[in-house]
């Protein structure tokens, strides 16, 4: 996800992306923190998102083609 470098979700949790060195990747990795500190897991997501909403078990993201058509995506967090 195009995405700042970290992004508090509705639950108090942050997201916190890891920039990835090398050639381009068509994933992005977020380390996912409790609001107490504590780490969770990692979220692999596609790296052309851009995050609209993270919710507690979603994430709301939007993409663009070639034609800079907009796409909406859902994606569910399984926990």
């Amino acid at each position: 996800m195009q995405s700042e470098p970290g992004v508090m979700e509705v639950e108090g949790n942050i997201w916190a992306g890891r920039r990835r060195y090398g050639p381009d990747d068509d994933m992005t990795d977020f380390f996912v923190f409790a609001k107490d500190g504590r780490y969770l897991v990692i979220v692999e997501v596609p790296a052309k998102l851009s995050e609209l909403q993270i919710g507690s078990d979603f994430i709301l993201a939007q993409s663009s083609d070639d034609l800079d058509v907009q796409y909406v995506h859902l994606y569910r967090i399984g926990k």
